[in-house]
């Protein structure tokens, strides 16, 4: 978990729009803690802003555009891919015309602008978005999915009938340095025999050899050679990340991708933020008056009325589901030892009565790795544990989602469990 991080200082660029042709520049400002990505652009002596969310999120082809307050913008992936790269969380945008520039087709430029300005952290928690079940979209053979995990992470196949690309798959572990190592050079890429239809529909006007991978029909026009033996696939996760950006905040899931596109990124977006029972926020604060990062529907709420309980159990739950649930089957492996080896030094049968210390604690260890949608491992419990774990499990799916709650049941029912009880006859928690 991490603080929300801004520019230490205003930076601009200049380039050519990648389908428009038409010159443009973007200056890149600080901005305060829960702003977010906003577009600004000036009107007369107004500057209308337009915040980076699916809500202005507009259909268009081979790029991402957004549209509201009198203007719009497109092509907009790259530079929100290299942001969320860096963990850059708030940022204004001063836009001089309708596209940012392509630069040279990668989000590489952008990288070395930002670490130029410099990125300084805020004293506002940046919230995460954790997946706790699988949400899906699909077209014919195009695919994307999220799916828990621990940390975020993404899978992506492509397959052309191509020579050089056939079928690429890449797998993209989400850090600052693998982003700058891995992705961010990744240019952007079209077939040559496309350009003129292309044309024809008022695309790619702006697309050279200096920003466009271009493949003929058995290798590519580019005298500079690819940057990556599988750089079409790397710039396919490149476009995903900066797609995302329009979720308003950090994920933790792993999301799968195949054959998919800008389309299928955005429609992702809408069904995770349709889909609040499938996901859970972490490290959220109360929202400052007369401030709010420019989320929509759900996001937007629960993060409003997000209030993290002082509990000092839940937060602890919070940090282990949201980065270490293996901890939490270590944590279960070790007090299902010590409820065995209480009972041989008592000289009592396995389905003999436990106290309410050790029960407690082998639920709480139960509950940790159940959450974290993480199977059991290494963890081998004898049949009657192994009963009860199941029984959590079966529990916390009554629950729902909320990541505090079951807890504090927990603990009015634990206050109110001081006798002993048999352990086949554990009152259920749901």
């Amino acid at each position: 978990m991490r603080n929300q991080q801004t520019l230490a200082s205003t930076i601009t660029c200049s380039g050519v729009g990648l389908h428009s042709g038409q010159s443009a520049s973007i200056t890149l400002r600080p901005a305060p803690p829960d702003t977010g990505v906003v577009f600004v652009n000036r009107q007369g002596d107004v500057d209308a802003h337009l915040p980076v969310s699916i809500e202005h999120r507009i259909p268009t082809e081979l790029c991402t555009a957004i549209s509201g307050s009198g203007f719009q913008v497109q092509t907009i992936e790259h530079l929100l891919a290299a942001l969320a790269g860096l963990h850059v969380d708030n940022v204004f945008i001063d836009v001089t015309a309708s596209e940012v520039p392509v630069m040279d087709g990668s989000a590489a430029p952008f990288v070395r602008l930002i670490q130029a300005a410099g990125i300084v952290p805020q004293n506002r928690k940046q919230p995460f978005l954790k997946i706790m079940a699988p949400i899906e979209v699909t077209e014919g053979s195009k695919q994307v999915r999220i799916e828990p995990s621990p940390t975020p992470r993404v899978t992506y196949s492509i397959h052309y009938e191509h020579p050089l690309i056939k079928t690429q798959t890449y797998e993209h572990d989400c850090s600052v340095s693998a982003f700058e190592s891995e992705i961010a050079e990744a240019r952007t890429f079209g077939f040559l025999q496309e350009v003129q239809a292309l044309w024809a529909r008022g695309l790619g006007k702006g697309g050279t050899l200096d920003n466009t991978v271009v493949l003929s029909g058995d290798g590519i026009v580019n005298d500079s050679g690819l940057r990556f033996d599988n750089e079409f696939v790397r710039h396919k996760i490149l476009d995903l990340i900066g797609d995302l950006s329009l979720l308003g905040m950090s994920f933790i899931g792993h999301i799968i991708a195949n054959r998919s596109g800008h389309a299928l990124h955005t429609r992702l977006v809408q069904q995770i933020l349709k889909q609040p029972e499938k996901w859970v926020l972490l490290n959220a604060e109360p929202m400052v008056e007369g401030r709010g990062r420019p989320l929509i529907g759900h996001a937007s709420t629960r993060l409003l009325h997000f209030r993290p309980r002082p509990n000092s159990k839940a937060l602890l739950t919070d940090f282990w589901i949201g980065f270490f649930p293996e901890w939490g089957e270590s944590y279960l492996c070790l007090s299902a030892k010590r409820m065995m080896v209480r009972r041989r030094q008592a000289d009592l049968p396995p389905t003999h009565h436990i106290n309410s210390g050790d029960y407690f604690f082998f639920f709480f260890a139960a509950f940790l790795v159940a959450k974290s949608l993480t199977p059991l491992r290494s963890c081998k419990l004898e049949p009657t544990l192994h009963s009860f774990y199941q029984h959590v499990v079966d529990s916390l799916k009554r629950v729902g989602t909320d990541l505090f709650e079951p807890l504090v049941t927990l603990e009015r029912r634990r206050n109110r469990c001081q006798r002993r009880l048999p352990f086949d006859h554990q009152p259920a928690f749901d």
